[in-house]
Parts: C-alpha cells; structure tokens; sequence
C-alpha cells in the first residue's frame, strides 16, 4: 500500500539514493522527487538507482552532474465524490472521469452485491491521480461472516487510521464529531495492543478517540 501513495515512493526514492552514496541533500530530494512521480514500477525503480549512482559517482570525482531532468508536473487534485450506495460499475465511471485508480474489495454487507457501502476517504478529499482509493462492495446477503484483524491505529492520524480501517472491511466512528483529518488517534476500541492480533467481523464499527487540543491547537 505505500508504494500506491506519492509519498511513500518519495521516502523510498530518497532512501534508495542514501544507499547508492548520494550525500548531496538538495541532490537526494531531486531525485526523491522524480523516484515519487515514476511510480513503483520496475521501470521507476530501476532508473531512480541509475541517476543515484550516477549523482554519487559524480559527487565522489569532485564532478558536478549535469542537471536531472524536472519532475513531471503534479496533477491538479479534485474533490472525491460521494460513490456510496453506487453499482461499482458507475462508481468505476466517475472515478475514471476523474482520472482516479481504485482497489476493489467485497465485505459481507445487507445490501444488494456489487453496491459500494464504504469508500476510504471522505467526500470532499481532494485527491489527485497518483492517489489510490479502496471501494469496500457488498457481496450480498448470503455472504457468510469474516472475522479479520483489526488494524492497530493509535498514534496515526485521523485520516491514515480511517484509510487503514476501510481497507480492512471495518466502519469507523470518531469522538468527536467532525474532528479533522490531521488530528491523532489516542484511543481505539476495540483496543489492539502492540504486537497483538484482534479479529472482529468485517462490517463492524471501530470507535476513535483523537486528541482534541491537537486539532484546537492546530485551528488556532
């Protein structure tokens, strides 16, 4: 999953340029920077390493590198739209018109199969195309029920935490209300502790606590 996130291919772009001797800061974020855009193909990884090695055998002969190629630019984000109680073939269709990807994930659920009753980031999200969302469908009424692990979430934040509970097939419930996405998780219940395995069926509702004077703090 951190791969599929422009982020998580950043961090490992920059690691990756670490490791290949790239001592140069400014130089391991150009590179971290176009590592993020390539993607987490083969393709992306193996040229990221190429101009790595590249930089950091320039850097050693006391040769200044020519400069990498600028990155590719960013898509404009867009605001997710509302795809629940949707067939996940029109939910397919307006994420497509908006140039989005998706994961396609079947939970045991009351309503009709191949109907989206959960999405892992709220409406009004802005994302962009290098983001990939997580459709939970219901497979129908005669699915039987499938208990899962319940992700340990204390500590991320509110946004992360939902993201993590969706794709686990689990509805979410926040304390309080309308607390914003950039706030910590302090509490969960079910409680996970650290190294341990809960499992709960799919469908059930996972209670959040996040630490208010973060998100007062933060508004202030």
């Amino acid at each position: 999953m951190v791969l599929n996130s422009f982020a998580g291919r950043f961090v490992i772009s920059s690691i990756l340029a670490e490791r290949q001797g790239v001592t140069d800061p400014s130089a391991r974020t150009r590179l971290a920077v176009l590592g993020g855009m390539l993607g987490s193909s083969a393709t992306g990884l193996v040229v990221t390493t190429v101009l790595a090695r590249r930089e950091a055998e320039a850097g050693q002969n006391g040769v200044t590198p020519s400069p990498l190629p600028p990155p590719p630019p960013l898509p404009p984000p867009v605001l997710l739209p509302n795809l629940i109680g949707m067939s996940i073939e029109n939910a397919a269709a307006e994420l497509a018109k908006l140039n989005l990807s998706f994961n396609e994930m079947e939970v045991h659920s009351p309503e009709e199969a191949g109907t989206v009753v959960m999405q892992s980031w709220d409406v009004g999200t802005p994302v962009s195309s290098i983001d990939r969302l997580t459709l939970l469908v219901s497979a129908g009424k005669g699915m039987p029920e499938i208990n899962v692990p319940v992700p340990r979430v204390v500590s991320e934040t509110l946004r992360t935490a939902k993201a993590k509970l969706a794709c686990a097939g689990f509805e979410v419930e926040v304390n309080p209300p309308g607390a914003q996405d950039y706030c910590i998780v302090m509490e969960q219940v079910p409680a996970v502790e650290d190294g341990s395995c809960v499992k709960h069926p799919q469908g059930e509702k996972v209670m959040l606590s996040v630490d208010e004077s973060c998100c007062r703090t933060v508004v202030q």
